[in-house]
């Protein structure tokens, strides 16, 4: 703005006062000119065009629509100059007052008959209605003279509406005098200094442009130089003193009655003390002409009062006016001490409200603590019950949970006990039966129950009442007949055909132990795969005999028979089946081997050679006991010829409708292979020397194994001819072992037979059988170090005494020093053994 800020402006109050929240006043002012008579402009109050002011207990008065008042602005605190009704000044709280004689005056246009002669403006009965408050100081216009100054004072008893009434005074209260001049003559003197205002301001606490209740206003004004001027020309001057005022100066001019009455008694006292003499005679007349002052005034003051209580003006309204009048002066004169005393007393009760509010806040601190503190106890101790009440529950899921593992352990010990007695009872009735007919004849020729004991042999009739057993029938793959000779396969092709199946049905294994599972395979005719549990124990199997059927897989003809181990197998008819000698009928056991087992002997008979390959997976087979159910297999799959036979049943003892009775006695094909499964954990059984001696153990690594899962029981296709006998017996060889390999064999036969597993002649054939077979899958040295791994290091025990571990060491010096092969089998199963010995600590006996 052009303006310093220290210039003082004058203002209209725009609209009432409004309180804020923290109990602050707020208003808004009109800016109208400054003192020296410059006017601003638009620009140099921007948006609203207003000023903010803050009000105090001392300006709180000015707050009135309409009225003018003088003060210095600054900056205000908060300005958005995008903001239409934003202010960007606001008033010095400290600066603004009323308009004050040296800044202004305001003018009042007098009706030309409000009054008969201007005398009658300052008389006591004279009011003025006006709508809004003037200054303290104005000039009134009456017909064609301006007269003034004159101060204007509210009279609150006679407002009415929205109109204030207004009594009139002299400004120069010592000689009552006022200027007197004329209309026209003081247009031309305050040319430009004289301001004829119309603003319209809001009846209500909102500003402007969103009051409802506007009202135009006018106010005319004087400025300070204008007043001046006037000063200037030496205008005529008029006494106007109204007739209480005259009153009162003459009342000063009078004794009081209370002096008169001492005046009197001092002349009486005077009289008496002059004395009789010629000199006092002055003296004396001295007191009478006192005398008779004093008593002309008693006279007219007398009437005076008189004329005044005749004419009605000392009656009781004048004298209730009266004393309202002095009260106002009083409380005028004593305003800024009032006011003073109303600000210190806010000022204590807002002391006191701070101080409250304080304590509030100290107290609603402590109640928050303290709800806190009790929250987190009490969540500390719902935790603690929770706490309780789980390991309560916990505890009690734990008593149920043994509770039930032992109610389930005497389950399955009821129910074992009961298939054992089951058992037992089914063996002693056929054993009761048997006998009984062993002995029923000589009962007869006795002539003892012989009616009984050929009543227990059912005849034709009983026979024929009973339902018709199911017809066994032979399947096309073992009765369908063949071409003429086919070409001999290779041991490669066949062999890459069996990774092939491997790979493309999502398994994973090491080449070496594909290598060594399938010369296990052709030269044995039992293989037993151990290993964790996951490795792909049961699933090589099937993956094999996928490989080796070829184009037959997609005719129908099965692959491996898997069987599942029970651990409650005790004998041989738990694997194959059993007869019952009251129905005279064999029932095939549900593992399916006996069926398999006829299979293969007819295939073998029918074909020779030609015959496809029998495979047979026995999966957890130490479940169980081995030698209990599998001793009498595992006996006749070494022998050869016509020995290679397993009794199923006295043939006599299947009757005539038994579909089974023409296979009582099954040759073992030489195209059978079977294959054992076993984990070593505490929940299976421990593999006997006599098993171990008769079979090649390989044990399969986890390494290399990602997903296992992904095989099932859907293999890979592949095409190409279907393996059979003649072509296993083609790949294999029975010659001696090579010289640097029998001289190996031969160091190491002492310190094995030392360590309680000597090489037997049995072992010592299967090695060379094996070694010899291997080309041109595996190398020979490699076939050594794998059977070496697989027929003698499973038969090693831990070693207990010096001596075995003496012979421990030196097999496993001779195996590591060995420089024309590497054992890398071999070596980490023996230092696992010795590990595996050397941590439980065991002392060792000499």
């Amino acid at each position: 703005m052009a303006r310093p800020y220290d210039t003082r402006l004058i203002m209209m109050v725009a609209q009432r006062s409004f309180e804020t929240v923290d109990l602050n006043q707020f208003c808004k002012l009109i800016p109208i000119a400054y003192v020296d008579g410059v006017r601003p402009t638009g620009m140099d109050f921007p948006n609203d065009g207003e000023i903010w002011w803050m009000l105090t207990a001392q300006t709180a008065r000015l707050a009135e629509p309409g009225r003018l008042t003088v003060g210095t602005i600054e900056n205000a605190v908060k300005y958005d100059l995008t903001d239409p009704t934003s202010s960007r000044y606001q008033v010095r709280r400290d600066a603004i007052h009323d308009l004050e004689i040296k800044d202004g005056l305001g003018v009042i246009e007098l009706g030309p008959d409000a009054v008969d002669n201007i005398q009658d403006v300052v008389s006591g009965e004279f009011r003025m209605t006006l709508p809004v408050p003037p200054p303290p100081t104005v000039m009134l216009r009456w017909r064609l003279h301006v007269y003034g100054p004159f101060i204007a004072t509210r009279d609150v008893r006679g407002d009415a509406g929205d109109g204030r009434q207004y009594a009139f005074a002299p400004a120069n209260p010592a000689e009552m005098t006022v200027y007197q001049i004329e209309a026209a003559a003081f247009e031309m003197t305050t040319d430009g200094l004289f301001l004829n205002i119309h603003e319209r301001v809001s009846m209500t606490p909102h500003r402007r442009s969103e009051s409802f209740d506007l009202r135009e206003v006018g106010q005319g004004l004087l400025l300070a130089p204008g007043y001046e001027r006037i000063l200037a020309t030496n205008p005529q001057r008029l006494v106007l003193e109204p007739i209480d005022r005259k009153l009162m100066r003459y009342a000063k001019q009078c004794l009081t009655r209370r002096k008169r009455q001492m005046l009197q008694e001092l002349l009486s006292e005077l009289e008496l003390a002059v004395p009789e003499a010629t000199e006092a005679q002055s003296l004396t007349e001295a007191i009478a002409r006192i005398r008779r002052v004093s008593d002309k005034q008693d006279a007219a003051l007398s009437a005076v009062a008189r004329a005044m209580l005749e004419s009605g003006l000392l009656g009781e309204e004048r004298i209730a006016d009266a004393e309202r009048a002095h009260a106002e002066r009083y409380v005028q004169e004593r305003t800024a001490e009032l006011q003073a005393r109303v600000e210190e007393s806010l000022v204590a009760r807002r002391e006191e409200l701070k101080r409250v509010e304080h304590d509030l806040k100290e107290i609603q601190a402590r109640l928050q603590k303290e709800e806190a503190r009790r929250r987190a106890k009490l969540e500390k101790d719902l935790a603690a019950e929770r706490e309780r009440a789980a390991d309560s529950i916990a505890h009690e899921r734990r008593e149920f949970e043994k509770q039930k593992a032992e109610l389930a352990r005497q389950q399955r010990m009821l129910q074992q006990n009961l298939e054992k007695v089951t058992k037992d009872l089914r063996d002693a009735g056929d054993e009761v039966v048997n006998r009984f007919l062993t002995i029923a004849p000589l009962l007869g020729s006795f002539g003892v129950v012989a009616d009984r004991a050929s009543s227990a042999v059912p005849d034709a009739g009983e026979v024929a009442a009973r339902p018709p057993a199911a017809a066994f029938e032979l399947p096309a793959f073992v009765t369908a007949t063949r071409g003429g000779a086919e070409a001999q396969l290779s041991e490669e092709s066949v062999f890459d055909r069996v990774r092939e199946v491997v790979e493309k049905s999502g398994f994973s294994y090491r080449p070496l132990d594909l290598q060594r599972f399938h010369l296990s395979v052709k030269c044995e005719s039992m293989t037993v795969l151990g290993g964790p549990s996951g490795t792909g124990k049961s699933s090589l199997p099937m993956l094999y005999a996928r490989a080796l059927l070829g184009d037959e897989a997609d005719r129908g003809r099965p692959g491996c028979l898997m069987v599942n181990i029970n651990p409650s197998w005790m004998d041989t008819r738990d694997l194959l089946g059993h007869m019952n000698t009251l129905d005279r009928r064999f029932y095939p056991a549900e593992s399916g081997l006996f069926q398999h087992l006829i299979y293969a002997q007819e295939e073998h008979l029918s074909r020779g050679g030609a015959t496809g390959l029998y495979l047979t997976c026995l999966d957890e087979m130490n479940l169980s006991q081995v030698e209990h159910y599998f001793s009498d297999l595992m006996m006749v799959l070494e022998r050869t010829g016509a020995a290679r036979a397993i009794q199923c049943f006295a043939p006599g003892s299947a009757g005539s409708d038994c579909p089974f009775r023409a296979w009582g006695r099954i040759t073992l094909s030489p195209a059978l292979r079977i294959v054992g499964t076993v984990n070593f954990d505490e929940t299976t059984r421990l593999l006997s020397d006599r098993f171990l001696d008769r079979v090649n153990l390989i044990r399969l690594s986890s390494a290399g194994l990602p997903d296992l899962g992904g095989g099932g029981e859907t293999f890979a296709a592949v095409h190409g001819r279907m393996v059979t006998l003649a072509d296993f017996q083609s790949w294999c060889t029975d010659n001696a072992l090579p010289s640097e390999l029998g001289s190996l064999l031969d160091q190491m036969r002492p310190l094995l037979l030392e360590m309680g597993c000597p090489v037997s002649p049995r072992v010592y054939r299967a090695i060379c059988r094996f070694v010899s077979s291997a080309p041109p899958v595996m190398a020979a040295a490699r076939a050594f170090d794998v059977q070496v791994a697989q027929r003698i290091i499973p038969r090693i025990r831990s070693p207990i005494t010096r001596r075995q571990f003496k012979a421990f060491d030196d097999l496993l010096r001779v195996l590591s020093q060995t420089h024309a092969m590497s054992f890398d089998e071999s070596i980490p199963l023996l230092e696992e053994i010795k590990d595996a010995a050397s941590s439980r600590g065991w002392d060792l006996e000499e």
